[in-house]
């Protein structure tokens, strides 16, 4: 057999195995994300249990699901959490949302009540077992561990799956549509129709931001940074729109 044929060969035998490997991984992710949705969405809506939600999401879909996905794509595992030198771009990024986290909490402040309505959403704590003496046991996960599980999947794991196959706008648009989707199903209970499509603006938008510094930075330290401080002022802002929340 002449070596142009063996390379031929070769090459078609290489291109059948990326193509299998392409369908391995795209169906890995689609279970890993389909799992997301359909967990979280049955733990708060017919559980009702914030709790035993995160127990399952953070370890198991989060960081399991996220190493899988990087494995399956052969995305470099080192340094995701280290505190590169930070580039210009980026640091203004992150001082520009900081600064707006600081705004909006001034405006809950100032312009309470308002915003929001304080008996529906404490209706929707109390019908998730959350009231004021268990709050920051919930808030607790949400600002320490929600930012390094989910920006492990979101951001080191789907981001660049994505960026494996189209084009980097593209890859952040599609990841950041997924990230925001399954959150009105979280938030279902607490807020309504018009807030649940203006949490998944809000929080596509975040999305972005986190996607942009992460790609920037190549480290996870800062959208981890950004995303603590923007739930903890969420969880705040949530404190102090349920004072009916004890029984």
């Amino acid at each position: 057999m002449k070596s142009r044929e063996l390379a031929t060969i070769h090459a078609e035998l290489c291109c059948a195995i990326i193509g299998m490997m392409n369908r391995k991984s795209t169906a890995i992710l689609a279970v890993v994300i389909a799992a997301v949705y359909i967990w979280l969405g049955y733990a708060m809506i017919v559980l009702r249990n914030p709790l035993i939600a995160m127990f399952v999401y953070y370890p198991i879909l989060c960081f399991g699901g996220g190493y899988i996905i990087r494995k399956s794509t052969n995305i470099e595992t080192s340094k995701l959490f280290t505190f590169e030198k930070i580039q210009k771009p980026a640091l203004v990024t992150f001082l520009l949302c900081v600064f707006a986290t600081a705004v909006l909490w001034l405006c809950t402040l100032f312009f309470r009540p308002g915003m929001i309505d304080p008996s529906q959403l404490s209706s929707g704590l109390s019908s998730i077992g959350m009231t004021k003496q268990n709050y920051w046991i919930v808030g607790g996960f949400l600002v320490l561990v929600n930012p390094f599980a989910e920006e492990f999947l979101w951001r080191s794991a789907v981001l660049p799956f994505f960026m494996s196959g189209t084009k980097r706008n593209a890859a952040i648009i599609y990841s950041c549509i997924l990230f925001a989707g399954y959150h009105p199903l979280v938030l279902s209970v607490m807020m309504s129709p018009l807030w649940l499509a203006m949490s998944f603006l809000l929080i596509f938008v975040g999305g972005i931001i986190f996607s942009n510094l992460y790609l920037r930075t190549r480290s996870l330290a800062y959208p981890i940074a950004l995303h603590m401080l923007i739930n903890l002022n969420f969880r705040l802002i949530g404190y102090l729109y349920t004072p009916s929340s004890t029984p």
